[in-house]
């Protein structure tokens, strides 16, 4: 089994935007010329799987204030698709030290391919761009299992983050994460229309060696 992440060429756009349409419901799908567009500004990276693209993952440098980020900016700037992150990173990318994070805008797996590493070798090689580019902080806001979770035990989603992160639950979106070292910092709500997450999503974060 060989595995390639690479930057995207033109001949893989279509292999991207059918992975996209797989896994994202309607209203979360980022649109064809959206994709382009993050692509353009910083890159769009393919994870190769035997010769097949399997998974991509798209990112923006940005800044936050630490230690005490402010995540309503953070849900502020979701919407529409991320875009005025990068926006804001189009407009001041020559001047120095304008970002401190690198924001995971969009990570998808074919279902086909989970399970085999794919999204792995996605979140390492992010952690290696964003390195690469000086930025002490790799974070994302992800999805998670959170309504299963409170339909089972009634538990509060600052509960579920504290179980997930001690191991002692397992979610499909935030596990991976937590084997790569990041925090579980913060949940927020009315990130994304997820009813799996009961319309949660959890920021996480990691520093970069």
């Amino acid at each position: 089994m060989e595995m390639v992440v690479r930057l995207a060429g033109e001949s893989d756009f279509p292999r991207i935007f059918e992975i996209e349409k797989r896994s994202y419901p309607p209203q979360l799908q980022a649109r064809h010329e959206v994709l382009r567009y993050r692509h353009r500004v910083f890159g769009l990276w393919v994870a190769e799987l035997d010769g097949v693209v399997a998974g991509f993952n798209t990112c923006v440098p940005i800044h936050l204030n630490w230690p005490r980020p402010d995540l309503e900016e953070l849900i502020r700037n979701r919407k529409p698709n991320y875009l005025p992150w990068f926006q804001a990173y189009e407009r001041t990318a020559v001047k120095e030290n304008a970002f401190n994070c690198q924001l995971n805008s969009s990570s998808a797996v074919e279902t086909a391919y989970q399970g085999r590493g794919v999204g792995t070798a996605l979140v390492r090689n992010s952690l290696a761009v964003a390195k690469a580019h000086g930025l002490p902080y790799r974070v994302s806001a992800l999805r998670c299992q959170f309504a299963s979770y409170h339909l089972k035990t009634g538990g509060t989603i600052e509960k579920y983050i504290e179980e997930v992160t001690a191991g002692t639950v397992h979610d499909r979106f935030l596990s991976l994460y937590r084997k790569l070292g990041f925090v579980f910092a913060a949940p927020l709500p009315d990130y994304e229309p997820d009813r799996g997450s009961m319309n949660y999503c959890i920021f996480t974060y990691k520093q970069i060696a």
